[in-house]
């Protein structure tokens, strides 16, 4: 039985606008058609210099559950803290100014929240191109389900810590939850001391959804797709600029993780994430250091140095945690770990090569079809 707004607990909407006029509206006629109702809606405008200010002017105008706010460009993460600040609800969205959100999803979200007594339900995503929205193109999939405490580290964390290593379903779907397909309470928050942290520009999600996974005691899924993903090339996402040592700051963002695992006792999923950065940094030498290494001499260092790692043996136990998609990393660590190095070199260069030719035949293909 639906809830009038009078009985409704108060949702709090977080979106971070930033040079968004391209979908802006679109992404807020989504918001606002929610059956859910009783929501404060904040526009946090992240110094945009395009047309998004009159645009939120002009919405914040028309219904009042809207708060426009303006200020100095902070960045992402600045903007989604200014947001949290500035929330009013008992529960917190995330929503990107270039998506959509199926009308019933905060509603059933936060029916199944207090129907389970959880903390945050996440619920299903699809992706779609330019204006074409497909059910069918699964971004992320949850099943209906309630994950107790001891279940969450290996059902949550790990698949959202692993980058690169995607838990793949029985229904073939793939689950990596993003911010955006979450709702939850404030006081998970409030009684943490949570809230997104600035390691890494542009991967905030990641320690934002590993601070709510490893502090919940109970979470809840649905299969209903709730949030629609935009591939919008023009994104800050999209278009990531140089950052000056990232290395060092992906080793904070590991040593982060790796703590907060180990205060919670949870070591053998540390165990596993460093597992992983072992892996990644693996594929990562084939990937492009190696390719860099025109000489014969240089690569045979660099191969040398690959058998001799500390790293390998733990590499190559994580194959079985690779999606099976993923033909380019397993075929590596497969190859490295039956002490095929150069074999491995030239698996990984062919591959390529002939990924980004199918790859210039499928644009052309979306392009036909879609956009001539």
């Amino acid at each position: 039985m639906k809830k009038r707004k009078d009985e409704q607990k108060m949702l709090s909407v977080i979106i971070p606008v930033y040079n968004g006029e391209k979908y802006l509206k679109d992404m807020l006629n989504s918001v606002l058609d929610s059956t859910y109702k009783n929501m404060d809606i904040i526009l946090i405008d992240d110094g945009s210099s395009d047309s998004s200010p009159t645009i939120c002017r002009w919405y914040a105008l028309q219904d009042n559950r809207i708060r426009y706010i303006q200020q100095e460009n902070t960045g992402i993460v600045g903007a989604r803290n200014r947001g949290l600040n500035e929330a009013k609800g008992y529960y917190i969205a995330f929503v990107d100014q270039d998506d959509l959100i199926s009308a019933d999803f905060y509603e059933e979200a936060i029916t199944k929240i207090e129907e389970t007594g959880s903390d945050l339900c996440i619920a299903s995503s699809a992706k779609f191109f330019r204006n074409i929205k497909a059910d069918s193109y699964i971004y992320e999939y949850e099943n209906d389900n309630v994950i107790e405490n001891k279940n969450i580290p290996e059902a949550l964390i790990l698949p959202s810590i692993l980058m690169g290593f995607y838990t793949e379903l029985e229904n073939g779907k793939r689950s990596r939850s993003t911010i955006w397909n979450i709702v939850f309470k404030k006081l998970l928050l409030e009684n943490n001391g949570i809230k997104f942290k600035r390691f890494v520009n542009f991967e905030d999600d990641l320690l934002m959804r590993f601070d709510l996974f490893l502090n919940s005691n109970r979470v809840c899924t649905i299969s209903k797709i709730g949030y629609y993903w935009r591939t919008n090339y023009d994104s800050e996402s999209c278009n990531i600029k140089y950052i000056v040592n990232i290395d060092k700051k992906w080793e904070q963002v590991s040593d982060y993780i790796i703590n907060e695992l180990k205060k919670k006792g949870l070591d053998n999923i540390a165990e596993t994430y460093k597992a992983g950065e072992a892996c990644n940094e693996i594929i990562e030498i084939y990937r492009y250091e190696l390719i860099a290494k025109r000489r014969r001499k240089d690569r045979k260092i660099y191969l040398e140095g690959i058998a001799s790692s500390r790293l390998t043996p733990d590499a190559i136990r994580m194959i079985d945690y690779l999606d099976k998609s993923f033909y380019l990393g397993r075929g590596i660590l497969k190859l490295v770990a039956k002490k095929k190095y150069l074999m491995a070199f030239y698996y990984e260069y062919i591959f390529v090569t002939l990924r980004k030719l199918f790859n210039k035949i499928h644009i052309t293909d979306i392009y036909k079809r879609y956009v001539h």
